[in-house]
């Protein structure tokens, strides 16, 4: 049977989501009452270097066991974002939840368009524990992919958090990690001396700050 299309805006704020179609809601399926936490890949691993591949059917046992995993594993390491190739995967697959009283979003095969002015922001990565840096994205993003149940998704959010941890995830599906596409190497620090030393210096690029209200601590992906 073939799915309806599903769309839906991220808006009214960090990461709430309004759906058009609430036939859209899909449950996530546990194949058993343990959930695994998954070893999370980190940088030097060849597969957080590749592309990944496109999943043919998300539905099934496998893919639906995986995804419940990612879900746990990336509330366990307190992140935001997963994606599959950081455990292991190499797999269009992606997870996110943002703030921590949504629901969990689940992407497949995602395609993601970016818009808008360059901010920069210091972001971290469950695969490069105790680090973080200072990346420039845009603030908007569009998306498209299928959801956990195989139903076509797309969507948009001016949210500029939320539009960074999409663009995040969607690098390790393309095998970038965000050392590699930062513009200052000296915005490079591990976390304790980013707190005592460059947490309230002045960007590399101030020019299209505006003082949106960013996480008090800046979540991991």
């Amino acid at each position: 049977m073939a799915h309806a299309a599903c769309s839906f805006i991220l808006n009214g704020g960090p990461g709430s989501l309004t759906l058009h179609d609430s036939a859209c809601l899909h449950e996530v399926v546990l194949l058993s009452s343990v959930v695994a936490l998954l070893k999370i890949a980190r940088m030097g691993h060849p597969v957080l270097l590749a592309r990944a591949e496109p999943v043919a059917d998300p539905t099934t046992a496998v893919m639906r066991r995986l995804v419940s995993d990612m879900i746990e594993t990336m509330d366990d390491a307190k992140g935001v974002g997963l994606a599959a190739p950081q455990i292991y995967q190499s797999l269009r697959l992606l997870v996110w939840r943002y703030p921590k009283e949504n629901p969990a979003v689940v992407l497949f095969n995602p395609e993601i368009a970016s818009y808008g002015n360059e901010e920069p922001f210091f972001e971290a990565c469950l695969s490069i524990p105790g680090l973080k840096g200072e990346v420039h994205r845009p603030t908007r993003v569009s998306f498209t992919g299928l959801d956990a149940s195989g139903a076509p998704v797309s969507g948009v959010t001016d949210d500029k958090f939320v539009a960074r941890i999409l663009q995040h995830e969607n690098d390790h599906l393309n095998g970038v990690l965000y050392p590699t596409i930062m513009r200052d190497l000296s915005r490079f620090a591990y976390i304790d001396e980013y707190e005592e030393y460059l947490k309230l210096s002045p960007p590399a690029d101030s020019s299209h700050v505006d003082g949106q209200s960013q996480p008090s601590a800046e979540p991991r992906t």
